[in-house]
């Protein structure tokens, strides 16, 4: 019976990740795009590089924001996935394949690490595969849930259910001592940061607060075994630490999304969509949300009525992540954590507890003596919880599977949708939440401004973008120069971007002038009015019906100060036919770890504009050098 139900529950699960993530995209020879997707294609495909041909995990990049360190810090969620890209294509996989096969590990691992947590925990089998079918439907049906992994939140997604293992196995050390439980736990710790350091976050009050409950009780060698796990910990993820610690005079800001309020507590209970900026810009679905944590808690009050602390770790798991996403915003330096986003480990945990409140129930017989009216009428209400978690739920996210309103009486299309909403003007009613995104969810045109881009416009040629997604896909699907992408790039580069400096409104023509100059933008991909301020140095170029660029009117060059023909690549900036007697300052970013050969040196040239500074080559020098990266910085 039991191995029934844990083949269907395989069963399920895969084809819905086959639904929602097609099997035949993953092995496709094209990474999965859309939003961060294409943010972390841009930071993987750079570290591949780094880590191929200089055996670095990080390297100076020309081809965004005018130069900038990738591999540093704003890919420190992606950090897994790269290893995991790299170790593949190593041993012949396509680089794409390998990038998308760890989507696809992240997708079938889920309800596996529920299942092996529960197990830890000595729950019974059939209450272990209950709580890998819940954690299932809070993969596909919880709105958070589902957005993280759909919007390219992938290493959060996984590090959260690997979370609830790394928790598990290290209780399971505490009461039974075994060298097995210890190796694991050192193990999921070490890869769980290495796939996304938040996870920090989310285990370290329930870690704590086991041990500080058995420290009393553990020998002198068992207090050594929980240093040694935490400096192998740290020993995995020092390399990308160090990197970090260098870089960190460049890290800005980064509490823009999935910030913590109480209202965010209300409007998920209600199911209503209050800040999709924080919460997800989908549909609010919290019902399997809820119904876990109250089993999860119904659970944890029976353990507290009968004196039983042993899962006081458990609980703390379970609330400390929900604290942080309803109230961390009162906590100061939490913002920079993005605090909602745990919210994940918090739902995936409880579901735990809350599979071991069912099964407590089932084993004891506890509808066994109530009057048939009651039972009866427990029936009626777990048929009519059914049916909302189905119809409001489950349906949301499978809009395939519904049929379309037919026309009204007099021929006109009925202008609600399905579910009783007012249709989008452009006649959409929904989209399928999947991997890789519908193309309608984009901007438009933007397939067809990077195809046209590749047709006429030269290798190497600077192009301002506006829209973030274009911008990311550009930078790593082209040979050219970005200045754009994710607007909310947390390092200081990012305001090399002129979208980002003028946010809330233009620049005069001046300014503007002086930023094209400076940046030496040829191309503009912008449906802002600014552009329309400088026709002496910007034109418009119609490249289709509705859709128009903007392409510099005189010749740009990237030196800001001197002259000669420049050739930049990863880590190599190469000049040549220069004057020797004339300092030399270009339009790429300065870096500490910047060298200048033969004789010559790099110095920091400051900017009005610019808060990082360019390149400065100082007179005398030879009329052909080359900038590199010599990874010395200090």
């Amino acid at each position: 019976m039991l191995r029934c139900a844990a083949l269907a529950l395989a069963v399920v699960h895969c084809l819905l990740v086959d639904h929602f993530v097609p099997i035949g995209a993953v092995f496709r020879p094209m990474p999965l795009q859309g939003v961060d997707y294409d943010l972390h294609i841009a930071q993987v495909w750079r570290v591949v590089d780094a880590l191929t041909r200089w055996g670095k995990t990080w390297l100076y990049d020309v081809h965004l924001l005018a130069g900038q360190p990738e591999g540093t810090i704003m890919d420190s969620g992606s950090k897994g996935w790269e290893l995991w890209t790299f170790a593949l294509s190593r041993f012949g996989v396509h680089k794409a394949i390998a990038f998308n096969s760890f989507v696809l590990l992240v997708m079938l691992a889920g309800p596996l690490l529920l299942y092996a947590a529960a197990r830890s925990l000595r729950l019974p089998t059939s209450a272990s595969l209950l709580a890998a079918a819940m954690a299932s439907t809070l993969w596909f049906f919880d709105s958070y849930v589902h957005w993280i992994w759909f919007i390219g939140m992938v290493s959060w997604a996984g590090a959260a259910c690997l979370g609830t293992l790394t928790l598990a196995q290290f209780l399971a050390w505490l009461e039974r001592g075994s060298a097995r439980s210890a190796i694991s736990f050192a193990l999921c710790l070490s890869v769980g940061l290495l796939i996304h350091p938040y996870t920090f976050f989310a285990l370290a009050p329930a870690l704590t607060t086991a041990y500080v409950m058995h420290a009393r009780a553990l020998s002198k060698p068992r207090h050594a075994v929980v240093a040694a796990c935490v400096l192998c910990a740290i020993a995995v993820n020092a390399y990308w630490l160090q990197t970090a610690y260098t870089h960190w005079h460049y890290i800005q800001n980064s509490a823009f999304f999935a910030q913590a309020a109480p209202e965010h507590l209300v409007c998920d209970a209600l199911d209503l969509l209050c800040s999709g900026t924080d919460t997800g810009v989908i549909g609010a679905r919290t019902g399997f949300r809820f119904l876990y944590f109250a089993l999860a808690v119904s659970w944890f009050a029976l353990r507290w009525r009968k004196r039983d602390l042993r899962h006081l770790p458990l609980l703390v798991g379970v609330a400390a992540p929900y604290a942080y996403a309803y109230f961390g915003g009162f906590v100061p330096g939490l913002q920079q954590t993005q605090p909602y986003r745990q919210i994940a480990p918090a739902v995936l945990l409880s579901v735990i507890p809350a599979a071991a409140c069912v099964d407590s129930v089932w084993r004891e017989h506890t509808f066994r003596g109530l009057p048939t009216a009651l039972k009866t009428l427990l029936v009626v209400l777990g048929l009519a919880l059914a049916q909302s978690l189905v119809t409001s739920q489950v349906l949301y996210f499978l809009p395939k599977l519904l049929p379309e309103p037919k026309p009204l009486s007099d021929g006109s299309p009925n202008p609600l949708n399905v579910y009783g909403f007012l249709m989008h003007p452009s006649g959409l009613a929904h989209v399928t939440y999947a991997v890789p995104h519908d193309p309608r969810l984009e901007h438009p045109g933007t397939s067809v401004v990077i195809d046209w881009l590749e047709h006429n416009a030269q290798p190497g040629t600077r192009v301002l973008v506006e829209y973030g997604v274009l911008g990311e896909r550009l930078a790593w699907r082209t040979n050219f120069e970005i200045i754009g992408g994710f607007l909310e790039r947390n390092l200081t580069h990012a305001h090399a971007n002129y979208f980002r400096q003028h946010k809330d409104g233009p620049a005069s023509p001046a300014e503007l002038q002086h930023y094209l100059d400076t940046f030496g933008i040829t191309w503009v991909i912008s449906d802002r009015p600014d552009f329309e301020q400088v026709p002496e140095r910007l034109e418009r170029v119609q490249i289709a019906p509705n859709l128009f660029v903007y392409r510099s009117r005189r010749p740009i060059s990237l030196f800001l100060r001197g002259s000669g023909i420049l050739r930049a690549s990863e880590n190599r900036i190469e000049v040549s036919g220069s004057s020797s007697g004339e300092t030399l300052v270009l339009s790429y970013h300065f870096h500490e770890a910047l060298r200048c050969k033969p004789d010559c040196r790099v110095e920091r040239e400051a900017s009005d504009i610019d808060r990082v500074g360019f390149i400065r080559i100082p007179a005398p020098h030879p009329s052909k050098l080359v900038v590199w990266n010599s990874y010395q910085a200090w």
